[in-house]
């Protein structure tokens, strides 16, 4: 009996030169700490998890005014589900993602679908869900919902 493929990560990323508008000629730096873990062993399914808390050093209070409206630490978890059907010519993905440990600063959904009509012919569809929060970036796009649908053909 297999218990599996699992797939345990780490990541840290430090950044710097990061410009606020409300501290003009001043810069940041940032650090980023994500831990995750995938996991392949049900049939023709990878589940994955991922956490990611994203920390700005030096942190001003006059970045959480408007315009920039930033906080010092911004948690992250993302959830995704891949499934295949069909002998891998039909892909269902779900991910979701949620900002801020309880989704108080939103979410988004993706449900996308992928069939492989032939070798060199892919159709795409699915739908984008966002729900907004207190994050400005998911403020402002919380009635923008979509709908998608792609061919692709390659040769």
């Amino acid at each position: 009996m297999s218990c599996g493929n699992w797939l345990i990560k780490t990541e840290t990323a430090y950044f710097d030169g990061i410009k606020f508008l409300n501290s003009p000629g001043k810069t940041y730096s940032g650090t980023d700490l994500l831990a995750g873990i995938e996991y392949s062993g049900f049939e023709d399914t990878k589940v994955s998890v991922e956490a990611v808390n994203r920390h700005i050093n030096d942190f001003s209070k006059i970045l959480k005014q408007p315009l920039d409206e930033a906080n010092e630490d911004q948690f992250q978890s993302v959830v995704r589900l891949t499934r295949n059907f069909l002998n891998e010519t039909l892909t269902l993905t779900i991910l979701a993602s949620t900002f801020g440990a309880t989704g108080q600063d939103g979410t988004l959904q993706r449900f996308i679908l992928e069939y492989d009509v032939t070798d060199a012919v892919r159709v795409t569809g699915g739908i984008a869900l966002y729900q907004s929060g207190h994050l400005a970036e998911l403020r402002n796009i919380r009635d923008n919902d979509r709908l998608f649908f792609e061919i692709k053909y390659s040769f």
